[in-house]
């Protein structure tokens, strides 16, 4: 009875830090289209069909329904993300004590939700949470069991987390080793299961495919095979250096401590100490390192492409030093370092995190989309809301209006000019002709600049330490003026030439 009421205790004030962090971490640019995706859906509109969306569909339908419920909100998506991260990390935690008892529930537990990756990233409005949410629960339903239908609805979670993060399809592969247990025959009718769930979860996709394959394709594929400009060397020499990053040889600037090396390098430890004993590794191992390979498929890839492994390193990490404090308890002349080597692991898991974290919530120091240019302050929650405020109290009429970040139009009552409903529509024109950009509703950057010089905006949000000098001399050609600017932004207004009278109005 009382360790469940310190589990509860501790359930509590884990509960309200993911919470507070949600509401603190300061945006990542990349929310920005997400959620403006959310907010279209939540409208009738449709990714790829109505909007430019590279990735796969289900985080802007499983958001607009949130929005649909309780209304378009940065702390609304951002609170979901929390929670599917709590809930991730409760199953997690309940894995580990089926297998290793208590001291697995609190090891996994800490190790979880004391992870910079889960907590400076679980917690945005993007796909990590959803994703591996279903991810994770598809491994658990798994190794719960053999049930005709629990093996089903494994693979339609998995399905799911594929129509989230497409690339997760890859893994597809890696839960073939969870049915190895089994007979032969018996084998292959639980993964024939397990594959008609995940196939049922992608029926939406398919179809969808069918009937518009280029829009589907390009969104999901065609971006992103085009979307870096390094040399297949230039490439190569990245990926490599991220290698080094994830296993702790290099020097990161998104952080400075060793999470993340130490959680690997326990996991291959691990692999190690079961290949001794020749029995087989822990499930979540071959999940685990299948999410790090995949990780390395985009180009560019980033660090934090690897948080999705770490619901499944933790097991493995989790694993590792369970055998070691058994192994070291059961030596007579070891038997005083048992619990130094989980303390000594632990010491080195937990002294970065602070001061790591605060780069997240405050200094904005290496963090992605913090460049020299953007103030951390203007990129909290808080601080787009109120610059949506202002765009909204501005022009009361106005239906659209343009930004180069949807990101200040999720909460506006006016709608982002098509084709600017995203971010990286700049960068998706590039390569693609007129009638292309037609087709995937995007604009390029002399597109924008030709409207802006008719005046065709009402309005026209942009970044006011990044402002390039064509964009200038379009807003001044179209008669546009400051009307605000606040919080790194500048909301240009649209001048109308009152004819009688001789005075310019709004």
């Amino acid at each position: 009875m009382q360790s469940r009421a310190i589990a509860v205790l501790f359930a509590v004030i884990f509960c309200g830090f993911y919470l507070w962090i949600s509401a603190e971490r300061i945006v990542a640019p990349d929310e920005g289209y997400y959620l403006y995706a959310a907010r279209m859906v939540s409208e009738g509109f449709l990714p790829y069909k109505d909007f430019f969306y590279p990735q796969a569909p289900l985080f802007p339908f499983a958001y607009g329904v949130l929005f649909k419920l309780f209304g378009c909100s940065w702390h609304v998506a951002r609170f979901f993300s929390a929670l599917l991260a709590l809930i991730t990390g409760a199953l997690l935690a309940r894995y580990c004590k089926r297998k290793w008892g208590a001291v697995g529930f609190w090891l996994a537990g800490l190790l979880y939700f004391l992870s910079l990756f889960v907590s400076s990233w679980y917690t945005t409005a993007q796909t990590y949470s959803l994703s591996v949410f279903f991810l994770f629960l598809s491994f658990y339903l798994l190794s719960g069991g053999t049930e005709n239908r629990r093996i089903f609805l494994a693979g339609l979670f998995f399905g799911l987390s594929v129509e989230t993060r497409l690339f997760f399809i890859a893994l597809w592969p890696f839960f073939i080793p969870l049915f190895w247990g089994a007979e032969e025959k018996k084998g292959f009718d639980r993964f024939f299961r397990f594959s008609l769930g995940v196939i049922t979860a992608l029926l939406p996709l398919i179809i969808w495919y069918l009937f518009d394959p280029e829009r589907v394709f390009y969104n999901n594929i065609g971006y992103h095979l085009n979307r870096s400009s390094q040399s297949l060397a230039e490439a190569l020499n990245h990926k490599l250096h991220i290698l080094s990053v994830i296993f702790g040889f290099s020097e990161s600037v998104k952080f400075s401590g060793f999470q993340l090396a130490l959680l690997l390098w326990a996991a291959l430890l691990s692999v190690a100490d079961s290949l001794m004993r020749r029995r087989a590794p822990d499930a979540a191992v071959y999940l685990a390192f299948g999410i790090v390979a995949i990780s390395f498929l985009p180009t560019p890839p980033y660090v934090q492409y690897f948080s999705a492994a770490i619901p499944f390193l933790v097991v493995a990490a989790v694993s590792f030093l369970k055998m070691v404090y058994e192994s070291a308890r059961g030596s007579v002349r070891f038997r005083r370092v048992s619990v130094v080597i989980p303390l000594i692991f632990s010491a080195f898991y937990l002294y970065k995190f602070p001061s790591d974290l605060s780069r997240y919530l405050y200094s904005g120091k290496g963090v992605i989309g913090m460049g020299s240019r953007r103030k951390p302050c203007d990129w909290k929650i808080d601080a787009i809301r109120a610059v949506s405020g202002r765009i909204d109290s501005l022009d009361s009429e106005a239906e659209y209006a343009g930004s180069v970040w949807p990101g200040y139009l999720v909460e506006t009552r006016v709608k982002a000019y098509p084709g600017l409903e995203n971010h990286f529509t700049f960068l998706a024109s590039k390569k693609l002709k007129k009638s292309e950009r037609k087709k995937y509703h995007l604009l390029s950057r002399a597109d924008l600049n030709r409207l802006l010089e008719k005046g065709t905006l009402p309005l026209m949000v942009v970044n006011s330490r990044a402002t390039g000098r064509r964009m200038r001399e379009a807003l001044k050609k179209g008669g546009y003026r400051v009307a605000a600017g606040l919080n790194g932004t500048s909301i240009y207004q649209k001048i109308f030439e009152m004819r009688l009278g001789g005075q310019p109005g709004l």
